[in-house]
């Protein structure tokens, strides 16, 4: 039937261990979220040479924005630690229609609130 889809939403403790991901999709454009559990582990990013990579402060939090441009091809994330929940987060914007660089960021200002 044109027009309708399911949506299913649970609430998620932060309390209990674990890793989450979440993608919102409109035609072919897609904006993802992930946060990932550390329990005071490390985490390594591995930088390709075509990432183009800045550490910017948005709400107060230092977040990594990264543009990655390759021949087949681009999308942009960002990622950023929250001590306090001791969370590692990943947004990003993918497919026909990527946010532009400050819609991303004011993206992520909101979540970071």
């Amino acid at each position: 039937m044109k027009g309708s889809g399911n949506l299913f939403m649970k609430a998620i403790p932060w309390s209990e261990p674990g890793w989450i991901s979440a993608t919102y999709s409109k035609d072919n454009a897609y904006i993802g979220i992930s946060a990932s559990i550390m329990h005071g582990g490390k985490v390594f990013v591995e930088q390709e040479p075509e990432n183009q990579a800045d550490k910017i402060i948005v709400e107060g939090a230092e977040v990594i924005y990264n543009k990655v441009v390759k021949e087949e091809v681009s999308y942009d994330y960002l990622n950023w630690y929250n001590e306090k929940q001791d969370a590692y987060y990943t947004l990003s914007s993918y497919g026909d229609k990527i946010l532009t660089k400050e819609q991303f960021l004011q993206l992520a200002g909101e979540l970071l609130k």
